[in-house]
C-alpha cells in the first residue's frame, strides 16, 4: 500500500546529501567562530525570571536504586493514586534529568555548559515546563524549569485544571490524580540557524533522550509515570503560553 503521509516529504527534504557544500561550510563557520560559539554556548531561557523564581533543594540524592534495576523494571503505569510527591524527590527527578552537569573550557576562551543527555551541537532546543498538581511545599501552577540554576519560574496558576483537561480530554482522571506533569517543548530558534531543516530531527531525538531520563528516574523513586501523545497541540501550546512561531509541545510525561 502506498504511503502518502507528509512525513515522507519532510524526511526527503531534510536528508543530508554529498553535494550540500553550503551547509557543511555554514556549520564549519559556526563551529570555528569564537564570537558565535561564545553566544550559542549559553542557551537563553524562553520564559520566567528571577522575580518569580522558586529555588529547588539540592544535594538530596535520596535514591539507592541502580540504573540497571530502573531500566529492567520500568513500565508505563497510569494507575495513579493521587498521593503527594515529596519536594526532594521532585527536585531530584528534575535535577538528574536535565540540570547542567559540566562545563567544558575550550582554548578559545569559550565555556560551554552541558547537560546529562545528548543534544545536536550542544544547543539544547528542548525546554521543560512543569505543571505542579500535588507536590509538597509547592503551589499548584505551571512552571518553567531553569537547568542552570535548578529552579522554577511560575508562569500561571489560575483555572488550570479545566484548561489542561480540555487539551488532554482522554486523560482527565490521570490529570486529576497526578502529582506533576512534565511538558517537553521544542524551541527551534535555538537550533534551526545552524542545522536548518535537519534541526527538527535532532530536536525529536533530544526529546526522547530527556524523556527517558525522566522516566527512569521516576521509576527509580517508585513513582508511577507514563508518556503521552494524546493531546491537542494548540491547546497545550496555549496552556503553556508558548510563542508558536518557534516553540511547540512535543511530548508530555504524567507522574504520580
Amino acid at each position: 500500500m502506498e504511503n502518502n503521509y507528509e512525513f515522507n516529504v519532510y524526511h526527503e527534504s531534510s536528508k543530508l546529501r554529498e553535494n550540500d557544500i553550503e551547509l557543511y561550510s555554514w556549520i564549519g563557520l559556526i563551529n570555528s567562530d569564537t564570537k558565535i560559539r561564545n553566544v550559542i554556548s549559553k542557551p537563553y531561557l524562553s520564559a520566567g525570571s528571577k522575580n518569580n523564581e522558586v529555588s529547588l533543594p539540592d544535594n538530596n540524592n535520596k535514591n539507592e536504586t541502580s540504573l540497571q534495576e530502573s531500566i529492567v523494571t520500568r513500565r508505563s503505569n497510569r494507575n495513579f493514586d493521587g498521593e503527594e510527591c515529596e519536594l526532594e524527590v521532585f527536585s531530584d527527578i528534575l535535577k538528574y534529568s536535565a540540570k547542567e552537569n559540566s562545563i567544558m573550557k575550550y582554548g578559545d576562551g569559550v565555556n560551554w555548559a552541558f547537560r546529562p543527555y545528548p543534544s545536536g551541537g550542544g544547543l539544547y532546543p528542548i525546554e521543560m515546563y512543569v505543571y505542579v498538581n500535588n507536590v509538597q511545599k509547592l503551589d499548584n501552577g505551571i512552571y518553567y524549569y531553569n537547568p542552570k540554576r535548578h529552579s522554577l519560574s511560575e508562569i500561571e496558576n489560575i483555572n488550570l485544571i479545566d484548561k489542561l483537561e480540555s487539551a488532554m480530554p482522554t486523560l482527565e482522571n490521570e490529570i486529576k490524580k497526578s502529582s506533576f506533569i512534565v511538558f517537553l517543548v521544542s524551541n527551534m530558534n535555538k537550533m534551526s540557524f545552524k542545522y536548518m531543516e535537519r534541526s527538527y530531527r535532532f530536536a525529536l531525538l533530544e526529546c526522547g533522550h530527556l524523556a527517558q531520563n525522566i522516566l527512569l528516574l521516576t521509576n527509580s523513586y517508585n513513582l508511577k509515570s507514563f508518556p503521552a501523545g494524546a493531546f491537542i497541540d494548540d491547546k497545550v501550546n496555549n496552556f503553556l503560553n508558548l510563542d508558536t512561531s518557534h516553540s511547540n509541545i512535543q511530548y508530555i510525561i504524567l507522574n504520580s
